[in-house]
C-alpha cells in the first residue's frame, strides 16, 4: 500500500518530541534543529534541511510546496499543496519560522564581552 493507510501517511509514526504535519502524499517533521520531508510512496525518499538553512517556503508552478534557502536555493520538495489541508500547512510554517529565526539569531548573535580587567 506504500505506507498510507485510510488516506493518512504514517510517515513519522512513533517520533517523540517532533512537530509532524501529515498529507495525502507525505508528512513534513520538525525537530530542534532539522526540518525532513518523507513520501509516503514505495520506499519513501527522506529530505532534510538544516531550520537556520530555512528563509522562506513557496509553493512553485507544479503546485509544489517548496522549502527556500539562500538565493532561493530549493533545499526541500514537500509534496504537492492540494495534499495538504492549507490552514494546518500554515500553523505549522508559522512553527518552522518561529523555530529557523530563533536558531539564527542565536547563531549570529555575539557572546557578551568580557569583563573589564
Amino acid at each position: 500500500s506504500g505506507g498510507v493507510e485510510g488516506g493518512a501517511c504514517r510517515a513519522f509514526d512513533g517520533l517523540e518530541g517532533v512537530v509532524i504535519l501529515k498529507g495525502k502524499e507525505g508528512a513534513i517533521a520538525m525537530t530542534t534543529h532539522q526540518i525532513l520531508y518523507k513520501s509516503c510512496e514505495g520506499a519513501g525518499r527522506m529530505s532534510t534541511a538544516l531550520l537556520k538553512d530555512i528563509i522562506t517556503v513557496d509553493v512553485a508552478q507544479d503546485d509544489l510546496v517548496v522549502i527556500l534557502g539562500e538565493n532561493r536555493k530549493r533545499l526541500i520538495s514537500a509534496g504537492f499543496l492540494s495534499s495538504y489541508d492549507v490552514t494546518e500547512l500554515g500553523r505549522f510554517f508559522e512553527k518552522v519560522k518561529s523555530r529557523s529565526d530563533f536558531l539564527r539569531t542565536s547563531a549570529s548573535s555575539s557572546p557578551p564581552p568580557p569583563p573589564p580587567p
